[in-house]
């Protein structure tokens, strides 16, 4: 189904990317569901985490985008996260990189998007303020827990949002729509993943 919506997303076919792209987040969150794990807890976490990221993706895909409405929702799967990240336990050294990773990822791309986001659409200023902390907590939290999987899916989700985030606040970019569904739903299969270790 990913493979269904890059394609769409590459043509252009908008009535096959409000079925693929859904449908994938909709197969991965059962897919999260079913895998067994020592991780009660945290498994009901990330399973919460992607099926906010499925409503955050019909929210934003409908007829009329309603990006206030999708960015809530992903906010709430953020959160799930960094708790389920929270609960994988973490090392004082991979924190303080991941710490690093996200303050230059924030300086870079961050800024240039909430002074985008002021000087244009005051209304969406502090959402998006609130929107790009929590993403990096995420990853911070990913980064401590050592496990691959956590870390490549939070920064690959992290890479999809700041790609998306300048693309429409700040310039526009070569094939931005085609990286960001790519990059995003990687990050989604990479957080899912995160279960089996």
């Amino acid at each position: 189904m990913a493979i269904v919506d890059w394609w769409a997303v590459f043509s252009e076919r908008l009535g096959l990317e409000r079925i693929a792209k859904p449908a994938t987040l909709a197969t991965l969150t059962v897919g999260a569901a079913l895998i067994y794990g020592p991780r009660p807890t945290v498994q009901v976490l990330v399973v919460l985490g992607l099926a906010f990221g499925l409503l955050g993706d019909i929210l934003l895909l409908g007829p009329k985008e309603k990006f206030l409405q999708g960015l809530a929702s992903f906010l709430v799967g953020h959160l799930a996260y960094v708790v389920a990240f929270v609960l994988m336990g973490a090392r004082g050294g991979p924190l303080i990189v991941g710490l690093t990773a996200t303050v230059i990822g924030l300086a870079s791309i961050g800024t240039k998007v909430a002074r985008s986001v002021k000087a244009n659409h005051k209304n969406l200023f502090i959402p998006v303020v609130v929107y790009e902390l929590v993403i990096a907590i995420m990853v911070i939290r990913a980064i401590g827990t050592t496990n691959p999987f956590a870390i490549s899916g939070s920064l690959l989700f992290a890479l999809s949002d700041g790609i998306l985030a300048y693309n429409k606040f700040v310039a526009p970019l070569p094939r931005a729509r085609l990286i960001v569904i790519v990059s995003y739903h990687l990050g989604q299969a990479g957080i899912a993943l995160s279960l089996v270790r």
